[in-house]
């Protein structure tokens, strides 16, 4: 004992965290290796079965970006995760900490494995979407598209061993602590990460898939779950500023709208932009139309200049006899919200339109109009319709008859997991169009051979027909790897467009073909083949056929699913007399029809129920905060421009808050809006233009041609350089690369200096030597340069597929 006189002063000693605290915190640095072991196999599972076809040349970043993720969301979930384990930690008993943690952090790796699981089926992470759907289309969903991917059970095997070796060796042995002075230095990292780092490093030159695949599940689950909470939160906030007045410099979507309480109401402006196309129409009884959704329907894999390849020989056929919208997008990342964009041009609300069920308030659509004016209106799918609530969509439009899986009067294949495929599918719908109403119909199609499990009756067979389109397409030898890697997604696409190919040529031989008006689109691109860019997703086509077509347009402007429902009431209000109504709340202003690239469109775009983050501006678009500007074929190139990037954060904000008004209120307009109807009338139709889409760059790269010549020695690339505006340009030089698939430059070569009349185009050939360039499928890049600077003047055309055979 130290005995102390009066007045002297004993040492203070530092200040120490109570055991209760310190202790179970030292023992949690002690055993966290043991997680972070089992977690680095599960990435490395998941890295293997997710790794792109074909490879990427990213693969370094994307391997070295996953790992630092990883560590980052260790970092910031640190405290969480303590917190968690705090009470199993505290255990007295060596052995009963042992089994609890063990038992505690096998169920977070398991986790682990089944979101990692769910990405390799979906290709999107699972956030707040989750609870968005029932118990039964999880259950429906799982058993349609869950395959077990081997590489990944081995990878959550060797975790599980991985995890309880570690703890057996950090815990059931001799206990090794850390020192409580480190102890604290970590832990007080772990706050500040939790409160101020971001939930991703920030990587260049990635696509979407590269990006989502880098993302470490368990954390990104939690993350978006809470951005949704807080979303949640803040609804009403955006409501209140909502309804004292338009959050931006300019209306929302180019309309002026009529009420803050109802934010999408506006007056109906758009104009007749069809009627020319179908001139004989008038004469006749309203034409019956055909709408045919299909199922993962994108243009990298179908139409002219795919760059996949075209797999849909039928549907190429039948587009250079339409009108071919080929810079086209879907509303929608999922089909969860693609009848009401298509068929109602509806905002999304919180979750999707038709996700309201009960609540989905009574809105004018085309079915519901078109019901109302003497039409039959009948919808037909192989599944249960009841997923994403499209059977309670479709009868709250009136929709006289819906046929699904149960109507078949027959058990579906023991592999059909969704139900029917494509062709029964068309059978079903073949044998009741044999027996068309006595007036006027609308018959909806909806396809599901493209999605998961992407098996089908005969599958076998189409093997070899595989072989014979890569053939067809030219796809070498040293790149069919990749298409065969992913043979079921590629037979299940020839199968769906055999399907369509017969469908077309049976309803071809009944009388009221002549006088039908088919539309055919894609719900959205199927995830499951990588996307070169995140706008991938959403770009499909859209097909306009009709016997009574006057003649087959290519069309480059950019339009949407938001705009279909417009355009098709204008058409019949003008030629055929059906009233439509004088006030709407129309997401989209109509179909453009011009044969050059632009768009006069703003386009919101929603991935998932739970994941709202991109829109598109005119010739500008904005995903994940990231600025890009459009190119013809929907080439997103990123930009650093700071002024329009604030713009377009500002008009996403503005729908959003509308939005989130519709959210709160499940009211779009007043009820004597929605019930009456009036006449077409030309002084009041006048197109709606966005903003951004006045000003654009008036020089621009219009059509190229590519011709291999001399056994692959040269390309002969045909340009046609184009120029809007109203003087001629400065003098200009054509410059094509071409690059690898993985963004490698091989070559470049020049046109010859010229100026462009304007308005006006002038056409040169461009001839690139290839002789030495292997065999192989290569992506061509053509822009008009500055012959001074070097510098890149107006837009360019990017990513044409090239193939190079000998």
């Amino acid at each position: 004992m130290v005995n102390t006189k009066a007045g002297d002063t004993a040492p203070i000693a530092p200040q120490r965290a109570p055991s209760w605290i310190s202790l179970p915190a030292r023992r949690f640095l002690a055993a966290l290796p043991a997680l972070i072991a089992g977690f680095a196999l599960l990435r490395i599972g998941g890295l293997i079965e997710g790794w792109p076809p074909g490879g990427t040349p990213h693969g370094a970043s994307l391997v070295a970006g996953a790992l630092a993720d990883d560590f980052l969301e260790f970092g910031r979930y640190l405290p969480v995760l303590f917190l968690v384990s705090w009470p199993l930690l505290a255990l007295p008993s060596k052995r009963a900490r042992l089994l609890s943690i063990g038992g505690a952090w096998s169920a977070i790796t398991l986790a682990q494995f089944g979101l990692t699981g769910y990405f390799l089926i979906t290709r999107v992470p699972l956030g707040a979407d989750l609870f968005s759907y029932s118990w039964k289309e999880i259950k429906t969903a799982a058993a349609g598209g869950y395959q077990p991917e081997p590489a990944l059970v081995a990878a959550e095997a060797a975790a599980l061993a991985a995890l309880w070796l570690v703890l057996i060796w950090r815990i059931g042995n001799r206990e090794r602590l850390p020192s409580g002075r480190s102890t604290a230095a970590i832990f007080t990292l772990g706050v500040a990460l939790l409160l101020l780092a971001p939930h991703e490093l920030p990587l260049a030159a990635e696509t979407e898939y590269v990006h989502d695949l880098r993302l470490p599940k368990l954390a990104a689950f939690f993350d978006n779950n809470r951005g949704a909470i807080a979303s949640d939160l803040l609804l009403a906030t955006s409501a209140d500023r909502l309804s004292k007045g338009p959050p931006t410099g300019g209306p929302i979507l180019g309309f002026d709208y009529l009420a803050p309480r109802y934010p999408f109401l506006h007056a109906e402006h758009t104009p007749d932009v069809l009627g020319a196309d179908f001139p004989d129409s008038g004469g006749r009884a309203p034409p019956n139309f055909v709408f045919v959704i299909v199922e993962g329907l994108g243009r990298s894999f179908s139409g002219p200049g795919a760059a996949l390849g075209s797999f849909t020989p039928f549907l190429d056929r039948l587009a250079a006899r339409s009108l071919y919208f080929e810079n086209f997008l879907s509303g929608q990342g999922r089909t969860f919200a693609v009848l009401p964009t298509v068929f109602g041009s509806l905002p999304y609300g919180k979750e999707g339109f038709a996700a309201l069920r009960d609540r989905m308030p009574d809105q004018p659509t085309l079915l519901s109009l078109l019901k109302k004016q003497g039409y039959r209106t009948r919808f037909f799918c192989g599944w249960d319709p009841t997923f994403d609530n499209e059977t309670g969509f479709l009868r709250r439009q009136g929709v006289d008859e819906i046929y699904g899986v149960h109507d078949f009067g027959r058990v579906p294949p023991a592999k059909g997991y969704w139900g029917f495929e494509d062709g029964d599918l068309v059978s079903f719908v073949l044998a009741h169009e044999g027996h068309p109403p006595s007036g006027p119909f609308l018959d909806v199609v909806q396809t599901i051979t493209m999605h998961t499990p992407y098996w089908f009756p005969g599958q076998r067979h189409y093997y070899p027909r595989l072989e014979r389109r890569l053939d067809e397409l030219g796809i070498p030898a040293n790149q069919r790897d990749r298409y065969r890697e992913q043979r079921a997604i590629y037979t299940s696409i020839l199968y769906t467009d055999d399907a369509l190919r017969r469908y077309f040529r049976e309803a071809a031989k009944q009388p009221w073909f002549r006088n039908t008006i088919f539309l055919i689109t894609g719900d959205h691109r199927l995830p499951e083949i990588p996307e070169g860019q995140w706008i991938d997703r959403y770009h499909v086509p859209l097909i306009i056929y009709s016997p009574m077509l006057t003649k087959p347009r290519l069309i480059k402007a950019v339009s949407s699913q938001f705009d279909i429902t417009p355009s098709i009431l204008a058409f019949l209000s003008k030629n055929h007399d059906l009233r439509s109504p004088p006030q709407v709340t129309w997401v989209g202003s109509g179909l453009d029809l011009g044969t050059t690239f632009r768009n006069v469109h703003e386009i919101p775009l929603k991935q998932t129920k739970a994941t709202f983050n991109a829109f598109v501006h005119g010739r500008w678009a904005l995903s994940r905060d990231t600025l890009y500007r459009l190119h013809d074929g929907l080439d997103a190139e990123p930009v650093g421009n700071g002024e329009m990037r604030a713009e377009l954060q500002m008009r996403f904000r503005a729908f959003r808050a509308a939005n989130d008004e519709f959210s709160r209120s499940n009211v779009l307009m007043p009820q004597d809006a929605a019930t009456r109807l009036v006449s077409y009338d030309d002084s009041k139709r006048a197109p709606v233009i966005s903003v951004a889409a006045k000003a654009g760059p008036s020089l621009a790269i219009g059509d190229v041609r590519v011709v291999v010549v001399g056994r692959a020695r040269s390309l002969n690339i045909e340009v046609a350089a184009k120029n809007s505006g109203p003087h001629a340009s400065p003098q200009v030089v054509p410059l094509a690369v071409l690059e690898t698939a993985r963004g490698r430059e091989l070559r470049e070569s020049y046109g010859t200096p010229l100026h462009i009349p304007g308005p006006g185009e002038s056409r040169q050939r461009i001839s690139m030597p290839i002789d030495d360039v292997p065999t192989g499928r290569y992506y061509l890049a053509v822009i008009l340069s500055d012959p001074n600077k070097g510098g890149r003047i107006g837009d360019g055309r990017f990513h044409i597929p090239v193939t190079v055979a000998r």
